[in-house]
């Protein structure tokens, strides 16, 4: 869990010059090195009151973990979240409040519209199509007021996630709720209910699959419906997964023969 951590920490920067700045790079390679204590003293000794209620608070959870009264990943989640406001403390800039981010999001989105026009539709469902959701949740941030909401709530789950502030548990069912979310409002009324193909349709479809051309295959059913689009954003991420190795072969066939059978029970109508 603290590796995550270390890689946030690698990546913030401050704007201050001189003193300040050598300070941070010192607090900066304490918390990276895991020496939270020593980098919240340093910066005690160098004028921030504030952290002397950080200080407390870490000695009171490791005092506790010492004494069993809490388990190690309680502990290492106060442990980040205190590293975290050690953070924000060096560069107020930084910090953000939940009122703050309901704040901005209030003020990106009042320009915004409501909903997403055809166009939009079409260009999110192109990207949801090859579980590209990333890319999607970015673009339609900048298409609507509830494009914003998805990409504000999936940046926080993100941030809190690579802290170590959220189980991994919590992250996939929230991050599948905003997928899900998403995908009610660029898909219309009545997709991913079964449709009627033609019996050429059928054919050709049949055969990209009996060849394995799962790609070919799928753009070319998403062009006839996006009822088919769920088949193709799960072909995508398992190919991801089994590339990386977080599925097994077996996993992995079992899977596009139920990717497969969906596939025909949509066309059937």
């Amino acid at each position: 869990m603290f590796s995550k951590i270390s890689k946030f920490i690698k990546g913030f920067s401050g704007k201050d010059t001189g003193t300040t700045e050598e300070l941070k790079n010192q607090v900066r390679t304490l918390l990276a090195q895991g020496e939270l204590p020593e980098a919240i003293q340093l910066l005690v000794d160098a004028g921030y009151p504030s952290l002397i209620l950080l200080k407390t608070q870490w000695d009171n959870a490791h005092k506790q973990f010492e004494d069993r009264k809490i388990n190690a990943e309680t502990f290492n989640i106060t442990r980040n979240r205190i590293t975290y406001a050690v953070l924000e403390t060096m560069d107020p800039s930084e910090q953000m409040t939940s009122k703050n981010r309901k704040k901005e999001s209030n003020q990106n989105s009042v320009n915004l519209p409501d909903g997403f026009t055809e166009d939009q539709r079409r260009q999110l469902i192109a990207l949801l199509a090859k579980n590209q959701w990333k890319q999607a949740l970015e673009s339609g941030k900048d298409f609507s007021k509830e494009g914003l909401m998805f990409f504000t709530r999936n940046r926080q789950l993100e941030r809190d996630f690579n802290l170590g502030l959220v189980s991994n548990e919590h992250h996939q069912r929230t991050l599948q709720q905003i997928k899900q979310a998403l995908l009610s409002m660029v898909l219309p009324d009545g997709a991913g209910e079964p449709i009627k193909l033609t019996d050429a349709q059928k054919a050709k479809l049949h055969s990209l699959l009996e060849q394995k051309k799962w790609p070919e295959a799928l753009e070319l059913a998403c062009g006839w419906s996006s009822a088919f689009l769920t088949c193709s954003s799960r072909y995508y991420a398992l190919e991801r997964d089994f590339h990386l190795g977080l599925v097994t072969p077996s996993d992995y066939d079992k899977t596009l023969k139920e990717i497969a059978k969906d596939i025909q029970r949509i066309g059937q109508g």
